[in-house]
């Protein structure tokens, strides 16, 4: 149905998530600017894949990036 997919991997948390999981190796600082990063690398995607969730929309990117503003 021409969808575009991405897979967002454990980068991207689904648009309900409470928390980004464990963050032991992860660059805190810039987790909210690789979010948005891979948003803007995938444009077209309307439906992101992530590792512990179902696929969701946009909307867990942009939601991702809003949980990972809080870190710094």
């Amino acid at each position: 149905d021409g969808t575009a997919i991405a897979f967002g991997g454990c980068l991207i948390k689904d648009s309900k998530a409470k928390s980004l999981g464990n963050l032991g190796d992860a660059d805190t600082e810039h987790y909210a600017a690789s979010a948005r990063a891979f948003g803007a690398a995938f444009p077209k995607a309307s439906m992101i894949v992530m590792s512990h969730s179902a696929p969701d929309s946009r909307a867990a990117i942009t939601h991702t990036a809003r949980m990972a503003d809080k870190l710094r």
